[in-house]
């Protein structure tokens, strides 16, 4: 198997599992994976993980920030960047 193919099989594994996992939350299973939290004192949004998606990022934000439109994304203590509340 060439490595362009391993690649091919290893993203749409990853899709069937993020698709599976969606599912299995839709339908009310737990299933462990941690959720990007709010943090208050500087108005971020602390990552579980690197590979946390954006929709849960945006999730994050609480509805009664008024006029922040933008927060920092934060993983490990690190600045890995920008997300805007839609």
């Amino acid at each position: 198997m060439s490595e362009t193919q391993l690649k091919e099989v290893v993203d749409r594994t990853r899709r069937i599992e993020t698709r599976l996992t969606k599912f299995m939350v839709a339908q009310g299973f737990e299933t462990g994976a941690r959720k990007p939290v709010w943090s208050e004192g500087d108005h971020s949004i602390v990552v579980p993980n690197a590979s946390t998606s954006l929709a849960d990022c945006i999730e994050a934000f609480p509805a009664e920030l008024g006029n922040l439109d933008a927060a920092a994304v934060v993983h490990e203590g690190r600045l890995i960047g920008y997300v805007m509340r839609p």
